[in-house]
């Protein structure tokens, strides 16, 4: 039982840094966000914010990968294979892609993206 509570710490930890370093980048390139969010200090600050946590993070999953019986080589190759497992998993649920793509044609990226953003034919005959 307390071998499974250290690998889920460490798990648990990883997938919430994967999902916060997507969750700022759709916030840095948030059109409609505030204008000091676009600027290169927020960018500077989140880069240094997000490089700290993923080494704090990975560190924590080895060692708590370590306590729980695995070798030192063993846990780091989880670390890495976890973390990568876990934002291709994040990019994929939460649409990152599409969602920047939003961002890019100066839309929000936290708009639903399933949300028509013209008019459909009939609707724009109609208002003719």
């Amino acid at each position: 039982m307390n071998t499974l509570l250290l690998l889920g710490d460490g798990l648990i930890g990883l997938v919430a840094v994967a999902v916060a370093t997507l969750l700022t980048a759709l916030l840095l390139r948030n059109p409609l966000g505030p204008k000091w969010l676009r600027s290169e200090g927020a960018g500077v600050a989140a880069s240094l914010g997000i490089t700290t946590a993923v080494v704090i993070a990975s560190a924590y999953a080895v060692q708590s990968f370590v306590d729980a019986g695995l070798h030192h080589i063993e846990a780091a190759i989880g670390t890495v294979g976890v973390l990568v497992a876990s934002l291709l998993v994040s990019w994929k649920i939460f649409h990152v892609g599409e969602r920047l793509r939003h961002a890019d044609a100066g839309r929000s990226p936290f708009q639903s993206i399933t949300r028509e953003t013209s008019i459909p034919q009939s609707q724009a005959q109609t208002r003719r």
